[in-house]
């Protein structure tokens, strides 16, 4: 048989004449040896034997059987010429429908970091290979989607950056799949080089926290910072709070919004943007113990005294920590209060406002409330998050194992 003819492959018992399934053949002007096969749609899909191969017309053979049976189990997907480019711009349409302002903008920085590498690369010819150089490689382009990182410009793209722009594509590419774009998902093989674990929140000893307290008594947000170590309330849950959350005939505080950090309006108002709390679960009822009932009651006094003061410039919202003027605390003004507060009592350790909330579950634990109670109470989805992530084991509780482990045995 000549090596220039084209070798037909019929399915077993069919007789002569019938669509051949696919071929094998020898190009003429290299000498490249190649397997063909048609799909039902009519488009006839080519791939060649790789040049090293020791008997390269037995190894056509083997792929045009390969890419018989994938055509078999509709797995070969016909050339499409949508780019990634164009794939995560209609997939991102209709991924962000319903998702806060801060994730779409999210999202937008990891499309362009792979619309810079991969934008223009057709959906079948994207590998597994080429996203994997990008996961080891990838810096920060220069984009005008990008201004506010232009600063990073020529520097590697953290860890973060490069993990959500991958989970990204790997949601993007799974959907192709599922619509027939591609055959397979050439993401999911890829790995980003393992990073050491994240350090987890500080929680204060109660004598920090005290400390801290102490040193802002006088201060106007000490209610909020005092509500945090009683409750373990997000930050933004405390600053979206409302008068007609608190219940006190009942002792309950109802969480049932948060403070976003950024939003869907323009300027000042995206800072004040409110939405639902970050999962079901941290929509709750929190039980207010005695102290922290005084917090409350507290904090409504603080808000009289602001309404008193600030007169016709006040804009009445309802919030529980209002601005001098009625409206709700922005987080950067909050944090930047918080900073001012640590100022005052520079004997603690230096830590975010979100450790308020590392603090109260490590002592709420350590005073014997179970872990799927504080759980609830926080608004986790379960108590080994509480366990795993917020407890913090502190030194002197070494102390107290030691006397309880005498006599053991």
């Amino acid at each position: 048989m000549s090596r220039n003819t084209r070798l037909g492959a019929r399915k077993q018992g069919s007789p002569a004449g019938k669509r051949k399934l696919g071929s094998v053949f020898q190009r003429k002007q290299d000498g490249r040896w190649a397997a063909a096969v048609t799909l039902p749609s009519g488009k006839r899909i080519t791939r060649y034997v790789k040049p090293d191969q020791p008997d390269p017309e037995r190894a056509a053979h083997e792929l045009l059987a390969r890419l018989i049976t994938e055509v078999g189990s509709g797995e070969l997907a016909p050339p499409s010429e949508m780019t990634v480019e164009r794939w995560l711009g209609e997939y991102l349409r209709r991924a962000n429908r319903g998702k806060a302002a801060a994730t779409v903008k999210d999202r937008a920085y990891s499309a362009a970091y792979l619309t810079e590498a991969f934008g223009k690369v057709r959906l079948e010819r994207l590998s597994a290979q080429q996203i994997q150089r990008w996961a080891d490689t990838a810096m920060h382009p220069v984009k005008d989607a990008l201004k506010a990182h232009r600063k990073y410009e020529g520097q590697p793209l953290s860890h973060r950056a490069k993990l959500k722009a991958l989970q990204l594509l790997r949601s993007a590419l799974t959907e192709a799949v599922g619509l027939g774009h591609i055959p397979r998902n050439p993401a999911v093989p890829v790995r980003l080089e393992r990073q050491p674990s994240r350090p987890k929140g500080v929680a204060w000893t109660p004598e920090q926290a005290q400390a801290f307290l102490a040193a802002n008594e006088q201060t106007t947000l000490a209610p909020l910072w005092r509500l945090a170590l009683q409750t373990g309330g997000r930050l933004g849950e405390l600053l979206a709070l409302k008068v007609d959350d608190y219940q006190p005939v009942r002792r309950l505080l109802r969480i049932e919004r948060t403070l976003k950090y950024g939003g869907a309006e323009e300027g000042k108002d995206a800072r004040r943007t409110v939405g639902p709390p970050k999962t079901e679960r941290a929509v709750r009822a929190f039980p207010l113990p005695t102290d922290a009932l005084a917090t409350v009651e507290a904090a409504l006094a603080r808000r009289e005294r602001l309404r008193e003061a600030a007169g016709a410039l006040w804009q009445e919202e309802g919030w529980l920590f209002p601005s001098e003027t009625g409206r709700i605390i922005p987080h950067g003004n909050a944090h930047r209060s918080w900073r001012e507060a640590l100022a005052r009592a520079p004997e603690v350790p230096v830590v975010r406002p979100h450790d308020l909330r590392h603090t109260f579950i490590s002592l709420a634990l350590r005073r014997g409330v179970k872990p799927e109670v504080v759980a609830r109470m926080v608004g986790h989805s379960s108590p080994l998050i509480t366990l795993r992530i917020y407890r913090q084991v502190f030194e002197d509780e070494f102390d107290e194992a030691r006397e309880m482990l005498s006599g053991l045995v």
